[in-house]
């Protein structure tokens, strides 16, 4: 504090402490916490920043940091997957500092899989006072907000920041977070349990042996504390961990539960929080749900950061820098998809498209406006999976007269109000502009299973009541679609189907497609089964159930009548065009 404080500057840093250490009320959901004034006084490190390291955390560009810090003060416990290189540590650092100051006696527990690394997020002690996250932001704080107990070095140990002891200063400033200490530990289950935290942090937690029995025992010591203890654990994911067990419950679609699905259906208990912001919705790169035992679950992408979207040049070219490294496939590589794509299953099964890792893969194409759809001449036609809890998918399509294919844009949401959804179907551009000719459905949805004031009725027939007409597909036509985009991609450099960086989710989900995984015994007497290993594909079914009824290239039939295998058909265009290029040149 400054040497000498008159009773107006007294009055104001009291005034200014009280509002930063006020947790925020539920009611206005939370836009009163000092969470947000505490946000503008902090300050980061880039160590990639060689002109400008020490930078304020822009939360205005950062705007998903604004969701994760609502997550987190709304809710009392939290798994986050997350990608590499979102700032979640810095969330996580700037979080438990300043939850110390909402009441006296705090006991923040940060672990992690190693001491030294819970003390890199903490403090690494007198020796460098400002070397851990959290120490950090101590020492950049403006004067009246910093803890001179931590900055004069007494409460400032290797893995522990330890706060002002006493309630009062010297010159009568109240200090509301008296008392309040962070400690560092590392991973494991008696390293928590004699403790009680009113905060609990799991860094990296997907890296520990001991992920569920150090979960139970600290859950133990959280909960003691009362309702307003929490307690989160954050990320990356790994096969077979005990992290991504717990997000997943056990399920293992290696074992022949292909048909399980994460339910990207949100967090109940955040729908108040989340229906107050601007947009109603969480912002592209988060995506959340609930385990089936209640647990909420938030997945923060990469793409949620403005800088790294693969639909920009910046995107694009921090993609090729991020992943080179990846020596085993780049983007294509289990460790890119498991560190980087929150794929919980990359150690098991092969991609089914690698080339749609690349983001300089021409199959990517650059979004189009209803002006370019009538330069090209495109007829345009949808497919549409229903969801109620999943997510719906309505993926517009449209065909050039030389029969390439461009799917355009994308209505990605759960059904939950099947009026309100009909509403946004018929109000997109597209439908508006009364080009689409012909949606083609989820043959599902001719089951009468809905309950009306009139009877039994199906969604096709509340749909068409709602003046959404729509044709039913086939079963089946997930798999007769990818070996139609096999075709259709087989000369990369210039592919006859192509998806506009609009269609963000149909884009991920053909990313994420993959094969159903076999045994090594099952593959030294067989050949590999083409079957598609998970289902959590909305957006790519969708765009099947259009394109098993829209007329094939009469070459792909052909093929698929000679009775060969899908590799065999492959081998024989290959021939044939080698064949073809040959006499070209012989004339």
């Amino acid at each position: 504090m400054a040497d000498i404080l008159d009773s107006k500057s007294k009055r104001w840093i009291n005034g200014m402490l009280r509002r930063v250490s006020f947790y925020g009320t539920r009611e206005k959901g939370y836009a009163d916490s000092g969470l947000w004034l505490f946000l503008k006084h902090v300050k980061t490190f880039d160590e990639h920043d060689r002109e400008n390291p020490i930078k304020p955390l822009d939360v205005d560009k950062y705007q998903y940091l604004v969701y994760v810090f609502l997550h987190m003060l709304a809710l009392n416990e939290m798994f986050m997957p997350k990608s590499r290189q979102v700032k979640m540590s810095w969330a996580a650092a700037i979080f438990a500092t300043w939850y110390a100051r909402t009441a006296p006696h705090r006991l923040i527990v940060v672990q992690s899989e190693k001491e030294d690394k819970a003390n890199a997020l903490v403090t690494k002690g007198r020796q460098d006072p400002s070397g851990g996250r959290m120490s950090f932001i101590e020492h950049e704080l403006p004067w009246w907000l910093k803890d001179y107990n931590i900055i004069g070095g007494a409460g400032n140990r290797v893995g522990e920041l330890v706060y002002t002891p006493s309630r009062t200063t010297e010159q009568g400033i109240v200090i509301p977070w008296f008392g309040s200490r962070i400690l560092a530990v590392a991973q494991g289950p008696n390293q928590v349990r004699s403790l009680v935290p009113s905060l609990y942090l799991g860094d990296e937690a997907g890296m520990w042996d001991m992920f569920s029995e150090t979960w139970t025992a600290a859950a133990a010591a959280v909960k003691s504390g009362g309702d307003t203890s929490k307690m989160f654990a954050f990320s990356s994911v790994y096969a077979g961990s005990q992290y991504n067990d717990a997000i997943l419950e056990g399920i293992d679609v290696s074992e022949g539960k292909e048909g399980y699905q994460i339910e990207y259906s949100g967090i109940r208990a955040m729908d108040d929080i989340v229906n107050r912001l601007p947009s109603g919705k969480l912002p592209r790169g988060l995506r959340s749900f609930e385990t089936p035992s209640g647990m909420p679950v938030l997945e923060v992408h990469y793409t949620a950061d403005p800088d790294k979207r693969p639909d920009t040049e910046q995107g694009k070219a921090w993609m090729e820098r991020a992943s080179r490294p990846y020596i085993n496939g780049g983007t294509a590589s289990a460790d890119w998809q498991r560190e980087m794509e929150i794929d919980y299953f990359a150690s098991g099964g092969s991609l089914v498209f690698p080339m749609a890792s690349d983001p300089k893969a021409k199959i990517w194409h650059p979004v189009m406006t209803l002006r370019d759809v009538r330069n090209l001449g495109l007829k345009l036609y949808a497919g549409y999976d229903y969801g109620p809890r999943n997510p719906s998918a309505f993926i517009v399509w449209g065909q050039a007269p030389d029969g390439k294919w461009y799917a355009i844009d994308e209505i990605y949401e759960p059904c939950v109000n099947y009026v309100e959804h009909c509403k946004k179907i018929k109000t997109n551009k597209w439908s508006a502009s009364k080009l689409i000719q012909k949606i083609v459905c989820d043959p599902q949805m001719m089951a009468e299973d809905q309950q009306t004031l009139s009877g039994k009725s199906s969604m096709l027939a509340l749909f068409r009541e709602q003046g959404v007409r729509m044709v039913p597909g086939n079963k089946g036509a997930d798999l007769r679609f990818v070996q139609l985009l096999r075709y259709l991609w087989r000369d990369p450099a210039n592919p006859q189907l192509v998806i506009c960086e609009n269609c963000w989710n149909l884009k991920r989900e053909v990313q994420r497609l993959k094969w159903q995984p076999q045994s090594g015994k099952v593959a030294r007497t067989s050949n590999l089964p083409e079957k598609i290993m998970d289902k959590n594909n909305h957006g790519f079914d969708a765009s099947a159930y259009l394109h098993d009824t829209r007329p094939k290239p009469p070459e792909f039939v052909a093929l698929k009548r000679g009775g060969m295998t899908w590799d065999q058909a492959m081998e024989r265009i290959r021939r044939h065009e080698e064949e073809q290029e040959l006499r070209r040149y012989a004339v």
